[in-house]
């Protein structure tokens, strides 16, 4: 069974985004990022997310499914279990993640990161910070 390692919650303005988002981060053999909505009849989206640029992951999906302001080439989640890698090629990510950061500080959305001990997320503290600078992120005391 996988551990959960980070949450993040997206929540905006009542009128633009009446529903708050959580994005889980589970990790163990390999992450996984899967989108909630609280919503009655939602289903989990997941995505397996590259290790270097999964701060970039994170914002891609909310880009791509909670603003759905960007579009990837390809469907990023599949039955197959296809990761990151496999579906874009570097130039890709590297456009889609551009757009995604564009896309998020041109909203009003707000992003809380909830780090917890062994989170592959915690060595991109600084990356978060200064990407999102007004995204709050709280980690363990022992990171401190």
């Amino acid at each position: 069974m996988a551990s959960l390692t980070a949450t993040i919650l997206i929540y905006g303005a009542q009128l633009e985004m009446p529903t708050p988002y959580l994005i889980e981060l589970t990790e163990n053999s390999r992450p996984a990022l899967i989108l909630n909505q609280f919503q009655k009849d939602s289903k989990p989206i997941v995505i397996i997310p590259t290790v270097e640029t999964m701060a970039e992951d994170v914002l891609l999906m909310v880009a791509v499914y909670i603003l759905k302001k960007v579009e990837p080439p390809v469907q990023l989640h599949d039955a197959s279990g296809q990761t990151m890698y496999d579906l874009l090629s570097e130039d890709e990510r590297k456009r889609v993640y551009k757009e995604s950061l564009k896309a998020i500080k041109e909203s009003r959305l707000s992003l809380i990161f909830n780090l917890l001990e062994g989170s592959s997320l915690l060595d991109s503290v600084e990356k978060i910070r200064g990407l999102l600078p007004q995204a709050d992120i709280t980690i363990p005391l022992t990171k401190e």
